[in-house]
């Protein structure tokens, strides 16, 4: 498996000046709206990568330059202020990218974006966006521009996915320039659908670049309407009114229908005035939004279902060469439904068939479903399916997994947040758990923290009807780390999490127990010996090991915590998954080990202890060029396919020696 399978079609780099008291506020807004967020979501984000560019790199004027390599396709938003504007280096950093940028015909794109009045352009030959009015992350303004910047990222996403299908088309400017053009399914038999269609008609025309497609104005004369409504709904987007009548239409339930089966971008609006005899089931499992009769909610449609469009179009980008490559496989945008079964390609005559979807994964409960109905269907995420992970949890035993992560102080260099570290361990947690492996990690009971987050997943992961389900989580408290809490916030988490509590030797003691112990101010002999007893009890009772960013400044110990752990799983050829694109100590480590290029020498003694390990060490069936994309990628798609790989690996190498055994 390659690089580029494994990276995303589309990035999203967010770039504004140091000085720019209000970048960090609407970057933090795009990436919220573009990035994952699978594991908060059922039904998942948009699932671009967002990357920051707003710190200084050191002995600089401007930050890291973007890469345009790591990606196929690449988008910058450059927020423009005073300050960037007046700022020399900055401006020529902004000409620099936009330069590079138009080597690459459609494949790379700088958007500059003006974010106040009487701003100098300064020489910029591409065209900008405005945001000069802008007063808030929720006003109308910014839901335009995001609505404007989607159009640019769908336009991006489909002359990729064209290159794809036909490297050696010609007319790219033509190609790129179409609008995208939305089918507007309604039904005719009461006043509120057709009236609502047209409202939605006259906004797209005068407010957007969209075209729409509404059968009343756009079937020509002397055409056939079932031939032009269906070429019509298969070479655009979906947006059904849905209104008392929908479901009693003929043609409304064959415009559904189709969409659904071709995989069409759709929104549902719902649009109901009193009651719907009979719910047409074939309108679930996409995106639902209310019109709300008392305001204006058509900018508000017009949005979502843009979202919709990139999604679909970000699906297809993913997983076009794929679906060359394995045409009996089933390749679904949207997370399958019973209707699925009807779009199921033919397998060969030794394999059940298979259907690959959208991440994030199903919950156990859906996946019972299926399996009460069709028990030789295999479903699998893309994710899951790139990793070819199914062997993973075969073992009677299942596989526990440590995973140590904290803040580094290098992080936004790197162009990432804090909220970039959350995600990124949520989402490893999520799909972790959706294979069956346990977990453990060193204590957060924060009431925002991992150890909420990971209750959540265990209560969609784990099936609740499973009897024989034991402890899946397990979260380590250190002494220190207890001791110093109040004794009333230490209780049990739930039936398939347990805390464990150590002393400062690491030996395990009951919560019952320490209620009885006084909290007190832990010293630094404390901290030292109770961090490392915690670290090794963990390590003993962990398969692999999995660490991205680290402190490597103000720890309490004799190493940073991360060092210590990476360490212990060196010696004992623990495999080991560096993801030093986070930076901190795993940066630090895997530059050590020779995955990340850099001419400096160790700075402190504990780097030292790793001089004498390199890649193989790591031990965690992933191949040299494999960790070294681990080590230096921050796109969290990119490494959890990593991980899952490598874990697929194991297991099957275990397999295959346990045979072994028995033979």
């Amino acid at each position: 498996m390659t690089a580029n399978v494994m990276s995303s079609p589309l990035m999203l780099y967010v770039i504004w000046h140091p000085k720019y008291t209000r970048g960090a506020e609407l970057a933090t807004l795009l990436r919220s709206h573009f990035d994952t967020n699978f594991y908060r979501n059922i039904f998942g984000g948009m699932g671009m990568p967002v990357l920051f560019r707003n710190v200084n790199i050191s002995g600089s004027n401007v930050p890291l330059s973007v890469d345009w390599d790591d990606t196929d396709t690449t988008a910058v938003l450059v927020l423009i202020d005073h300050e960037l504007a007046s700022d020399l280096a900055w401006m020529q950093y902004v000409k620099d990218l936009i330069n590079d940028a138009q080597t690459k015909d459609f494949g790379n794109l700088v958007i500059p974006v003006i974010m106040g009045k009487d701003i100098p352009s300064n020489g910029l030959e591409v065209q900008a966006l405005h945001l000069d009015q802008w007063t808030g992350v929720d006003d109308e303004f910014v839901q335009k521009f995001i609505s404007d910047i989607t159009c640019e990222f769908i336009r991006m996403l489909r002359h990729h996915l064209l290159r794809v299908l036909d490297p050696d088309a010609q007319d790219q400017y033509e190609k790129y320039m179409q609008n995208v053009r939305i089918f507007l399914s309604h039904s005719n038999h009461d006043s509120c659908g057709k009236s609502i269609a047209e409202n939605i008609r006259d906004y797209l025309h005068a407010n957007s670049t969209l075209a729409s497609f509404l059968d009343i104005y756009d079937i020509p004369p002397g055409m056939v309407f079932a031939d032009v409504i269906s070429y019509s709904i298969q070479n655009g987007v979906m947006l059904i009114i849905y209104s008392d009548s929908y479901s009693s239409s003929p043609w409304c339930m064959n415009e559904a229908i189709t969409a659904k089966r071709e995989n069409i971008p759709l929104l549902v609006v719902d649009c109901l005035d009193t009651v719907d005899e009979r719910s047409f089931p074939y309108l679930g499992n996409v995106p639902v939004v209310r019109m709300n009769p008392i305001e204006d909610r058509v900018p508000f449609i017009v949005s979502k279902l843009l979202d919709e469009v990139f999604r679909i179009f970000f699906w297809r980008c993913s997983t076009e060469t794929f679906r060359k490559s394995y045409p009996h496989i089933t390749f679904l945008a949207r997370p399958p439904e019973l209707m699925s079964l009807a779009t199921l390609q033919d397998p060969p005559d030794d394999e059940a068939p298979l259907i690959v979807y959208r991440d994030p994964p199903l919950s156990a409960y859906e996946l019972k479903l299926f399996s009460d109905i069709y028990d030789s269907l295999h479903l699998s995420s893309l994710r899951q399916w790139q990793a070819k992970n199914q062997n993973i949890n075969n073992a009677s035993t299942p596989m526990v997994i440590a995973i140590s992560a904290s803040e580094s102080s290098d992080m936004a260099t790197f162009g990432l947040s804090k909220e970039h570290l959350q995600e990124a361990m949520g989402e490893i947690a999520m799909y972790l758990l959706a294979d069956g492996i346990d977990l453990a990690y060193g204590g957060d009971l924060r009431n925002n923290g991992f150890t909420k987050l990971l209750l959540e997943l265990l209560e969609r992961y784990v099936s609740s009807t499973d009897a024989n389900m034991g402890i899946k989580v397990t979260d380590y408290l250190a002494w220190p780390v207890h001791i110093s809490m109040n004794k009333n916030d230490l209780t049990g988490l739930s039936k398939h999490a347990q805390l464990t509590l150590l002393d400062q030797n690491g030996k395990q003691i009951s919560i019952k127990d320490r209620q009885n112990m006084l909290s007190h101010v832990p010293d630094e002999h404390e901290w030292s010996a109770g961090l490392t007893s915690m670290r090794r009890i963990m390590h003993a009772n962990a398969d692999a090991r999995i660490v991205l960013g680290g402190r490597v400044n103000g720890y309490k110990g004799v190493m940073p915590g991360i060092a210590e752990e990476c360490l212990m799983s060196l010696e004992s050829g623990q495999p080991l998954f560096l993801l030093g694109g986070f930076g901190g100590c795993s940066r630090d480590i895997a530059r050590i080990l020779g995955l990340i290029k850099c001419q400096e020498d160790p700075k402190s003694n504990w780097q030292n202890l790793f001089k004498q390990y390199d890649s193989t060490s790591l031990s965690n069936g992933l191949t040299h060029d494999e960790n070294i994309i681990l080590a230096r990628s921050s796109h969290i798609h990119q490494t959890i396919t990593l991980i899952l790989l490598g874990l697929s690996r194991l297991a099957r190498k275990n397999t295959n020696n346990q045979s072994d055994i028995e033979r």
